[in-house]
């Protein structure tokens, strides 16, 4: 009879010990996940930082390999060294004078969205930033840079 109680109070304790490792291994996992998440959590707000200096190249940085560019109303896939170009060519033409973020989704795991209205020398612009989950990184699969059609350039 003793023995039996041995082996109970054996298998107890690994039991336990299991069930320890278990959890630690799934709050770890949640933290680690998180970490991520919440690191890309103000993406949005570094593209819009890299706007207002009108620096192509660090927005390039959050290009895809193909991105999606239209320029007030030339569309094009593109490259994301072409993309660059475009977007370096429209701040080129276009010196930045304010710039006001009006609307922004970035509740969901895998996409966010931002409008924002350029004011710049020659009109205002309503741009449209798009930008997908990919492997733990967003990064920009849409840009749009369009006429406001709200206020008048």
């Amino acid at each position: 009879m003793k023995d039996m109680e041995i082996k109970y109070q054996f298998v107890k304790k690994l039991w336990v010990k299991t069930r320890l490792a278990v959890l630690v291994s799934v709050f770890a996992f949640i933290g680690v996940s998180l970490q991520a998440y919440c690191s890309q959590a103000d993406v949005i707000q570094e593209v819009v930082s890299h706007l207002k200096s009108a620096d192509s190249r660090a927005i390039a940085s959050y290009f895809a390999e193909v991105v999606e560019m239209d320029m007030v109303s030339d569309e094009k896939n593109c490259p994301k060294s072409e993309a660059e170009r475009i977007l370096s060519d429209f701040f080129s033409k276009h010196q930045l004078t304010s710039l006001k973020i009006i609307h922004r989704i970035d509740s969901k795991m895998d996409y966010k969205v931002v409008i924002i209205v350029m004011n710049t020398n020659k009109g205002s612009f309503r741009t449209t930033i798009s930008m997908k989950n990919s492997g733990n990184k967003f990064l920009i699969t849409e840009m749009r840079i369009e006429n406001n059609k709200d206020i008048a350039p």
